[in-house]
C-alpha cells in the first residue's frame, strides 16, 4: 500500500507591472514555455553569464605579473629616485 506524500515546491513571487507581466506571459508562450520555465531559463541563462565573467576576472588578476611588467615596475621606481 502506497502513501501519498505532499510534494515539496518552492515558491518565488515575481513582482512586477501588468504590462511586464503580459509581456512575460507573450515572451513564455512564444518560446513554447510555462512562465515559471521561462523565467527560469531567463535566470539561469543569467547565473551563467555572471559565473562567465567571475571566471575570467580571476584568471587575468589572479596571474602573476609577466617578467616584463615587472622590469618596467622596477624601471619605472628606479627613474623616480
Amino acid at each position: 500500500m502506497e502513501e501519498n506524500h505532499p510534494v515539496r515546491r518552492t515558491a518565488l513571487l515575481v513582482r512586477c507591472t501588468a504590462e511586464e507581466a503580459e509581456l512575460i506571459r507573450q515572451a513564455a508562450k512564444a518560446e513554447r514555455r510555462t512562465i515559471s520555465g521561462y523565467i527560469l531559463n531567463g535566470i539561469l541563462q543569467r547565473i551563467a553569464v555572471r559565473d562567465k565573467a567571475q571566471k575570467q576576472f580571476r584568471e587575468t588578476f589572479s596571474r602573476p605579473p609577466s617578467k616584463t611588467a615587472v622590469k618596467k615596475a622596477k624601471a619605472h621606481s628606479s627613474s623616480k629616485t
